[in-house]
């Protein structure tokens, strides 16, 4: 149920009780302290969990289906978590946490679907896990001995990949998907993610298919729901090889990631993991560089990957969420850059320059209204300092849509039609 694409009413929620969660973000609103932080938790049925735990070994054991009615995820400020913690740098990875009806207790808000709204819940209590616990959990939503896979066949999947011509950013909501075109047509997909959890409704309602006619592999910059979650919009994208990252130093993979990795397994052409000693791989017939972000290994925006593009001497940056401190030198220079993190809270150190001020473009991509307030003004005014032009996904046509375009050999007569025949709704809107 949680990753079925429901766009009716919602069956009714399974009663509230007992779960373990687990940190997956921790969002702060304002730099004052004063406001409470929002917490969006990854949890799992615990009595189920522990009935299971003997006959599992994995979450992401792609014939337990059933798993799937028991994830959820639970919204909450920080402030309703006094019992596991005293402040927000402070919160373990697992514990226990009692929901109920809402008049008994703080109220928190519980995703039985990602696509779809919350129950109330009151929070009863929160608690540590014992220590039998966290093993189990670590056990059956950790990374299980996961190992990257050989260099080289990384590199023989990346080179393949034809010249792109341009790069797409396009408008799905709170969340991120770029696709880079090869005679209009994605070669490669950075990401395939969308609004979920709270901003499901920043979606655009006419977006619906998506274009794997160039039979384009998938990178996965981080674990993160929203640079995924369009994969079950259009399940066709889960038969693509799949580039995912090792992000075990920032803790578990936890009970909705596993899933998801759960439904690569049964349908994907591929996976390939890129390890900590994977090295960058430079495509020089396309023009593009994967790399690693270098930043605190315990963040899974900060250790994800990242991707570059230079061809004609246009050059972009795609950084994921990572900031640009982590992720480029701190005197480069760039045509077109993604602003990580939905234009959210980032480390704002080192932002590369403009190479033309007059014509290079940031580009957000975010969803009006989003539970985040992305873009934060902080950010914005931070990146205005050094780039005059920008674009925005959010800033929609009359197709309802805003895709983004990055023209990177000056056709100047490039389609805003669709590169599959119509059969997807990713034309172009504006071209930058």
């Amino acid at each position: 149920m949680f990753f079925k694409y429901l766009t009716g009413k919602l069956p009714e929620a399974p009663p509230p009780g007992l779960v373990y969660a687990r940190i997956d973000r921790l969002a702060r609103l304002d730099d004052s302290g004063r406001t409470p932080s929002t917490v969006l938790l990854d949890c799992i049925d615990a009595p189920w969990l522990r009935e299971v735990s003997r006959r599992v070994r994995h979450l992401s054991d792609e014939r337990l289906d059933e798993a799937d009615v028991r994830i959820s995820v639970v919204v909450v400020p920080s402030t309703h978590l006094g019992g596991v913690t005293r402040n927000d740098d402070d919160l373990p990875e697992w514990f226990r946490l009692e929901l109920g009806d809402p008049h008994r207790g703080p109220v928190a808000e519980q995703f039985h679907n990602l696509f779809q709204d919350p129950a109330e819940r009151g929070v009863i209590s929160a608690q540590p896990v014992t220590a039998s616990e966290g093993e189990m959990l670590s056990k059956l939503a950790g990374w299980q001995g996961i190992e990257a896979t050989a260099q080289s066949d990384v590199d023989e999947v990346l080179t393949r990949i034809r010249p792109v011509e341009a790069v797409a950013i396009y408008d799905v909501g709170q969340g991120a998907a770029t696709a880079l075109l090869s005679c209009g047509v994605p070669t490669l997909y950075f990401d395939v993610g969308g609004s979920a959890i709270g901003n499901s409704r920043s979606f655009p309602a006419s977006l619906q298919r998506f274009c794997t006619t160039g039979d384009p592999p998938v990178v996965l910059s981080h674990w993160d729901w929203d640079h995924w979650s369009s994969a079950l919009r259009d399940d066709r994208l889960l038969n693509q090889r799949w580039i995912l990252p090792i992000q075990d130093r920032a803790g578990d993979l936890g009970a909705v990631h596993a899933r998801f990795l759960a439904k690569l397994k049964a349908r994907s052409a591929g996976i390939y993991w890129w390890g900590y000693g994977t090295l960058p791989v430079t495509s020089q017939r396309a023009g593009m560089t994967v790399f690693r972000a270098w930043g605190k290994q315990n963040s899974r925006n900060e250790s994800g990957l990242a991707l570059s593009i230079v061809r004609n001497r246009r050059t972009v940056l795609l950084p994921g969420d990572a900031s640009p401190a982590n992720v480029c030198p701190s005197a480069a220079s760039f045509g077109y850059v993604m602003v990580p993190h939905h234009g959210g809270r980032t480390t704002l150190a080192s932002i590369p320059a403009p190479t033309d001020p007059s014509r290079s473009h940031l580009v957000y991509s975010y969803g009006v209204g989003n539970m985040y307030q992305h873009p934060l003004p902080k950010t914005v005014r931070a990146f205005r300092k050094l780039w005059r032009k920008d674009a925005h996904t959010a800033l929609r046509d009359s197709s309802g849509l805003g895709h983004v375009g990055i023209d990177l050999i000056g056709a100047g007569w490039l389609s805003t039609g669709p590169p599959c025949g119509g059969m997807c709704q990713l034309g172009i809107r504006q071209w930058i």
